[in-house]
Formats: C-alpha cells, structure tokens, sequence
C-alpha cells in the first residue's frame, strides 16, 4: 500500500490517476502516470523512467523545484504499482544527495519510497536531524513520517504525523488531511493502536466522500480498516472491507492493494485458526523463496509437536461446504524479481510474523523458517526497527527447543514500550513455550500479561488463546487469571 499521495508544496491535492483507472482531467502527462496502462510492472517501469527523465529535463531548463517533485511522484508510483529494480534505482540515482549533505523532506521520502531496504541506513540518519515535536510545516512532516513508515520505523512515523494533522487541523487544511491518516493508522496498526487506526479509517472515509481528489485514499481506508478488523477479530467484517477495496479499481486492484487485501486475509485466517488458508496467503507475500513446494502433500496433516494449540487445521470442507472466502493458494499479482521496493517489500516486514505463526506442520515450519532467514539477509543492512522486531519473533517462535528461549529474551530485550502489539505476541509465545517445557511458575506471569495486553488492544482471538493456555497450565503459580 503507498504511504501517502503528495502534491507539489502549495498545490491543491489533484485527484491520482492510478495505473488501471481511466483517465480523468488531472495534471499534465508528463508529471502523472499514464492511466491508460494495466496494473502490470512493465508499464509501471515505463511510466516511472518517464517521470525520471521529465525531472532530468526539468534541471538544465531552469525549473528545479519541479524535478523533486518528479521524481516524488515516480517514487510514490513505483511504490504502489511495484516498479522493477531497474526503474527504482533510476529514481535513486537522481534523487540521492552528495556524500555528506543534508537532505529536505521530500528527497528523504522519495529515497525511502523507492528502495526502504536500501536506503534505510541514510533515511533514518536524516530522520534523527529532524526536531519534529517542535515543527509548524505540516508538509514536512508527513514527507518524514511517509519516510519513516515507508522504512520501518512506525514509532517516529505516528510521531510525525500525529504533529503533522495537528498542525494541518489548525490550520483549517482539511485537503491533505486524509495522506497523512492513512500512512499514520498504517503505522499504528503495526504497533497496536487498533481502535485509533480503525478511528482514523473512518474519517479517511468521510473526508474523502467530501470532496473529490481522493480514491487512492479511499481504497486505503476500506484496507486499513480491514485489517483493524481482522487484528481485532471480526474476521467477517474484515474480508468484506478487504472485497470491496478490490472491487473499487474496475480493471482490478494495484500490486499494492493485492498485497494489502492478501495481508488481511491471512491475519483473519490466523484470527480463525485456518492455518493452511493462512500460510498459503502470507506464504505468497515471500517470492524469493518461490523454488518450495508450497502446497505438501501432507499440508492438513496435524503436527503433534505444533505450536498450534487450536487443534488440526480446519481448511478442509465442512458439512456445508467449503469456506466461501477460502483463497487460492498463490495471489499472481505479485513480481518476484523486486526483494527492495514496492509496497510488497514493507508489507513483508508485517506479514513474517504471521507466517510463522500459521506454520504449523514440519514441512511449513522448515520452509517458513528458510523464509525468515531470507529475509533476515535482505534486510542486514537496515537499522530499522520493524523488520529487526517482527523477525526476532518470527525466529523466535518457529526456533527448535534448543535455542527458543535465547531467541524469546532477545526478542522480549528490544524496547517494546510503545509497541504494544510485538510485545504481547513474544510474551505470549514464550509463556506457551515454557508451559510447553513444564516451567509453568514462569509461563503463567507471561501469559497473563500477554492475556491483558490482548485484552487492551482488542485482540480478541489472541486473548481468547492466552487466556485459554492460562487455564490449562491451571494450579497455584498461575494465581487468578
């Protein structure tokens, strides 16, 4: 999903024109994607390079300020239609700074949009020169907080947006308003504030019915809302905000909508307890891996070692019938050829965890946890914190009994504060651990806050897991639970 539509400083907000959408009366060709095209990454690439080389022309012909703009714009296409690498690193190789300088905002977020592995270590060193807790320039901010999110800091992107809608209501600028909700409740979703996200969705929503300039945030809305849903529980709810954001793009939805809409169905499928339909979506989200066999024979065999304490994997048919929101197995939007950029590349920090959750049988625990370390080496150079917190978990909870406790403290060691969401989760898959090792004085103090913070947050499936293993530990060290 992008992080967020910007206009050039100053304008008023024009209506995007996104690949697959036909065209409307907008901005000039040469600064917007050709609407003509399908959702395809080739035209993706051709319309990025395009913008590139209107921002190379616009230097020698004396209109500067127009080319970060340019190249703005093909970053946040290449973003939300998955751009190859090729055209990535053109937008890369125009935008980065010399050595040792200084960047604006607006390069910053153009850097991070376009490759947010890659360009992680330079992006959050010039995030740390900002004071945004004393800025008044509501732009500024949300190019910091788009680039912040966009790398995997969420802490700081909720920071600086939460300062940049502040300043943008005071200032009576309901216009930019719903760029910055949407990337601000995508980051709260990743820490845990569900209800604010949900919130923030629904005014998205409103606002953008007000006036128009806005689709691409509405179709966010509809994902962003689905996947509150879904965290909280209300899986049905989820997969109908989840259908109706695919059906808003006639010729079919972006690259990032399909990856957003799979994330959704897979967090839901997790909700549930249908972990084959869970792992086949998320395991989707991780094409680098694509040379193993997805789909075992053995896939619905229980696992009596499983982590998986609900019981065997319901995806077969029950006396109705197959579940009606049961998914294929691949989603084929997906271009497995761009390990650093796109939406798919962020939303692959979020999903890993989920993934290793819903590995439940050997052969998905071996293949998850060749996933997990693939990703752990494409992201070894970023000092981001997503990835580093969601893949501590992921390789905690799928490690084997001789090195799960080391990889649970070290996991439980980040500084966890202000993610409440991570944090339940570890606190919760170690206290299963230790109840599963017979340690159960030491499982219960886990489980139980993990059971509250579940409770606070509005996971409610989670809740009802933790609470379930609290009784079955039962007995004097658990204590009321």
């Amino acid at each position: 999903m992008e992080p967020n539509g910007v206009p050039a400083r100053g304008e008023r907000p024009a209506r995007p024109r996104l690949p697959g959408r036909r065209a409307e009366h907008g901005p000039d060709r040469t600064t917007r994607p050709d609407a003509s095209h399908g959702t395809g990454t080739r035209d993706a690439d051709a319309e990025v390079l395009k913008l590139c080389a209107a921002a190379e022309r616009a230097l020698p012909g004396g209109a500067p300020p127009l080319a970060p703009d340019l190249l703005l714009a093909a970053a946040r296409l290449g973003w939300r239609a998955q751009a190859g690498a090729a055209a990535r690193e053109r937008i890369v190789a125009l935008a980065a700074p010399p050595a040792g300088s200084e960047c604006e905002p607006r390069r910053i977020a153009t850097l991070a949009l376009a490759q947010p592995v890659r360009q992680a270590e330079l992006v959050v060193g010039q995030l740390g020169r900002f004071r945004t807790e004393s800025m008044s320039d509501a732009e500024d901010l949300r190019m910091l907080g788009t680039a912040a999110y966009a790398v995997g800091e969420p802490v700081l992107a909720a920071d600086c947006l939460n300062r940049a809608e502040t300043v943008l209501r005071d200032q009576g600028r309901p216009g930019p308003l719903p760029h910055a909700l949407v990337v601000h409740a995508q980051a709260l979703l990743d820490l845990g504030d569900w209800h604010r996200a949900a919130r923030a969705a629904e005014e998205i929503r409103r606002l953008a019915a007000e006036g128009p300039g806005h689709p691409e945030c509405q179709v966010d809305a509809l994902t962003v809302g689905a996947q509150a849903a879904a965290l909280s529980g209300d899986t049905g709810a989820a997969l109908r905000l989840a259908d109706r954001a695919e059906s808003l793009d006639a010729d079919g939805p972006s690259a990032a909508v399909a990856t957003r809409v799979s994330l959704v169905r897979g967090i839901a499928a997790c909700a549930d307890g249908r972990y084959g339909d869970a792992y086949a979506l998320l395991r989707a989200l991780f094409p680098e891996e694509s040379g193993v066999d997805p789909d075992p024979p053995d896939r619905d065999r229980p696992d009596p070692h499983s982590p998986d304490r609900n019981g065997p994997d319901p995806h077969s048919p029950g006396p109705s019938g197959p579940d009606p929101h049961s998914p294929p197995r691949f989603v084929p939007c997906l271009n497995s050829g761009v390990p650093d950029g796109g939406s798919w590349c962020r939303e692959s920090f979020g999903a890993i965890g989920f993934l290793a959750e819903a590995a439940v049988s050997p052969h998905r625990r071996s293949e998850a946890a060749a996933v997990v370390a693939a990703l752990a080496r494409r992201t070894a150079g970023s000092p981001a914190s997503l990835p580093r917190v969601q893949l501590r978990y992921a390789a905690a909870v799928l490690a084997d009994d001789v090195e799960a406790e080391t990889l649970f403290r070290r996991a439980l060691a980040d500084n966890l504060a202000r993610w409440p969401w991570p944090r339940a989760r570890a606190e919760f898959a170690y206290g299963r651990w230790l109840h599963a090792q017979r340690r159960t004085a030491e499982a219960c103090p886990l489980l139980r806050s993990a059971r509250l913070a579940f409770e606070r947050i509005g996971a409610r499936s989670w809740a009802e897991r933790a609470a379930e293993e609290l009784r079955d530990a039962g007995g004097p060290p658990c204590g009321p639970g």
